[in-house]
C-alpha cells in the first residue's frame, strides 16, 4: 500500500502561511533554513520517520518561485469541524464552502492566504 508521507506547497509569505496552518491545528515548527542562504521554510510533522513507523506525514511550506507557482490542494480530517470552522471564520479566512453534511460525513472548503484550496472533513459521529 502507498500513502502520502510528504507534501510541499509554495507560498508568498512563509510566516503568514505558518499562522494559517497553526490556526487549522497543524503542529508547525519554527521557520527554518537548512543552510546559510537557503530558502526559509516551515515543516509540520506527524509521527516519526523510522523503518519501524508507519505513521509519518510531513507538510513542507516553502516560498513561491517562478518555477513552482501553481496552488496546491490539501485535505485534512478534523474531529470537530464546527469548532474549526468557527475559529477560521473568526480570523477572516476565505470560506469557499461552509460545513455541509455528505453521505460519508461532513466537509468544508477554505482558501489559504496563497490561493491553495484546503478541504476539511469529519467522519460521522
Amino acid at each position: 500500500m502507498t500513502k502520502l508521507i510528504e507534501l510541499t506547497i509554495r507560498v508568498r509569505d512563509v510566516e503568514r502561511s505558518r499562522r494559517f496552518y497553526e490556526l487549522l491545528g497543524l503542529p508547525c515548527g519554527p521557520v527554518d533554513q537548512d543552510e546559510p542562504g537557503g530558502e526559509r521554510h516551515v515543516h509540520a510533522m506527524w509521527g516519526k520517520w523510522s523503518s519501524a513507523s508507519d505513521d509519518f506525514l510531513m507538510l513542507n511550506i516553502y516560498p513561491a518561485s517562478e518555477a513552482a507557482s501553481a496552488p496546491a490542494s490539501l485535505g485534512f480530517a478534523s474531529d470537530d469541524l464546527d469548532a474549526l470552522h468557527q475559529r477560521l471564520s473568526a480570523e477572516g479566512i476565505d470560506v469557499l464552502h461552509p460545513p455541509a453534511t455528505r453521505p460519508w460525513g461532513r466537509m468544508a472548503t477554505y482558501r489559504d492566504p496563497d490561493g491553495n484550496v484546503v478541504t476539511v472533513s469529519q467522519r460521522p459521529r
